[in-house]
């Protein structure tokens, strides 16, 4: 029996936790979520594949150390895009544990495979990929499946092949880690094509010349990348390739077939399970920080001496560089399921775009996003709390007209009283610099600033009452 850990508490994750639990091992499953964990510990049950019934030999924490601590090797199982992020909160856990990838994809910013993404972080990392044709929902349920397991260090792909083995369950092992990782993660544009090629109603001998020079494309560019010819065509190139185009459980092949039917993005649908309050809150707080940002094509940013959306309007591609930002806070103040809207107080510094940020909020959740409203409360020291309508003010000075008489003493009171309501209302000048350093200039030097010429005194960059 081996202790194994694995990383991420999705459908792929409580698959292979499955598996291996009805064949005798001890798993240990890390999640995110308090919610999730106690899912799986105490209803036996996961979210992402609701017919399963999770084996005994499985428990859930959300504590890193926890799920590690004695294992005889590790799964990372996150989604891609999140994989540098969540390595680096366990990797001082590791020691001589060996990871073993069995996510697919690249990371975005860097486009490097995932095994790179794990060695940049922790280069002494014993690091393998396990890869294949296999969904979770037939993986879980015990349908035989073939695999394939990389690594450089043929101790650890033995270990897997020995751990994994079983009547329904077939792994070969292999060298090539970077052949492997290409397989898995290049073949979901083919599928995602195919889904579309089923949208539009395509028949067989489309599909069939997809796969085909799909299959060539994949193999050119893998080798290019460092692959072998050979293992793109096996199990983890053309094995992984044709369940991913032909199968129903394939969520890139989905999203090509709604795009195919004619459906955007916005109406693809939305994991509800994953937008609790807790959930949204966690989320949100990630963003606390600096970071960069990539600026939205439809803002006043120049590039090249022209705004970016000079650019959009003209339907002109430019490079858009991020920045660096700051949010000091964020907070959800309400969410709403039906609408499936998010309302939340952001506190950030200059140069951060809302827009961006709900877009990058909803990447977070697996989906797409925009921002349908955006209401600013505070710039600098000035609050809209403290503010005043146009309205309000005609209002003062309607009832202190109305409140005029022929007695030049009751007008005046009434005269003082509406410049006292209006001095209650209104920020003075003096009132906004108050906190600020003073420079006093002689009658030359002033006349001089006054007419626009800089002042040569030394002072450090700021704002000065004059």
């Amino acid at each position: 029996m081996k202790n194994i850990a694995i990383i991420g508490s999705g459908s792929w994750g409580v698959a292979l936790a499955t598996h291996l639990a009805n064949i005798g091992h001890k798993v240990r499953v890390w999640s995110f979520q308090e919610e999730e964990k106690n899912l799986i510990n105490d209803e036996r049950k996961c979210k992402f594949l609701p017919k399963l019934i999770v084996p005994e030999g499985i428990e859930c924490s959300t504590n890193f150390k926890e799920v590690i601590e004695g294992a005889d090797f590790i799964l990372h199982v996150t989604p891609s895009k999140f994989t540098r992020e969540i390595f680096k909160q366990y990797k001082q856990y590791i020691g001589n544990i060996p990871v073993i990838i069995c996510s697919k994809g690249f990371e975005k910013d860097t486009m490097k495979t995932l095994d790179e993404v794990i060695l940049d972080e922790r280069p002494e990392t014993r690091v393998g990929v396990l890869s294949g044709p296999s969904h979770a929902e037939e993986v879980s349920i015990s349908i035989p499946t073939v695999l394939v397991m990389a690594s450089k260090d043929k101790e650890v792909s033995e270990l897997v092949q020995d751990t994994f083995m079983c009547p329904h369950m077939r792994v070969y092992t292999s060298e090539d880690v970077k052949g492997v990782e290409l397989g898995g993660a290049l073949k979901n544009i083919i599928a995602f094509c195919a889904g579309v090629a089923a949208g539009i109603h395509l028949g067989d001998n489309s599909f069939a010349a997809l796969i085909t020079r799909g299959l060539g494309e994949i193999t050119r560019l893998g080798v290019a990348l460092g692959g072998k010819k050979d293992t793109l065509y096996g199990l983890s190139g053309l094995g992984d390739l044709i369940v991913t185009c032909l199968s129903e459980h394939s969520r890139n092949r989905k999203a090509g077939k709604l795009i195919g039917e004619g459906k955007t993005i916005e109406e693809q649908p939305v994991n509800e399970t994953l937008l609790t309050q807790e959930n949204i809150t966690k989320i949100l707080q990630t963003f606390i920080g600096k970071q960069e940002q990539v600026p939205p094509i439809y803002s006043a940013i120049k590039v090249n001496g022209k705004k970016l959306y000079e650019y959009a309007r003209k339907g002109q591609q430019v490079e858009l560089k991020p920045r660096q930002i700051e949010i000091y806070n964020i907070d959800l103040i309400d969410y709403s399921p039906k609408e499936k809207q998010i309302k939340f107080e952001v506190f950030c510094g200059k140069g951060t775009y809302i827009r961006s940020l709900c877009e990058d909020i909803a990447t977070k959740f697996g989906t797409v996003g925009y921002m349908k409203s955006l209401k600013r409360t505070q710039v600098g020291d000035f609050k809209i709390k403290d503010s005043i309508t146009v309205e309000e003010l005609n209002k003062i000075v309607e009832n202190s007209n109305m409140a005029n008489t022929k007695n030049n003493e009751a007008n005046n009171k009434a005269n003082n009283k509406m410049s006292n309501e209006i001095d209650k209302k209104i920020i003075s000048v003096e009132k906004i610099f108050e906190a600020s350093p003073s420079i006093e200039l002689d009658e030359r030097k002033l006349k001089l600033f006054l007419n626009g010429v800089m002042l040569t005194q030394k002072y450090d960059d700021g704002v000065y009452k004059i």
